[in-house]
């Protein structure tokens, strides 16, 4: 029985480097204090 093939992804090779992961996470907070905001009213 074959395995199943996962979704393949554009480059699985590149791991997300520290500026990456830090501009992500600004993005996130940034996000989550205007909902957050927002929802405060």
């Amino acid at each position: 029985m074959p395995e199943p093939k996962l979704p393949a992804r554009p480059r699985p090779r590149s791991p997300l480097t520290s500026l990456q992961l830090t501009a992500v996470a600004a993005v996130a907070g940034l996000l989550l204090a205007g909902g957050t905001a927002a929802l405060a009213g």
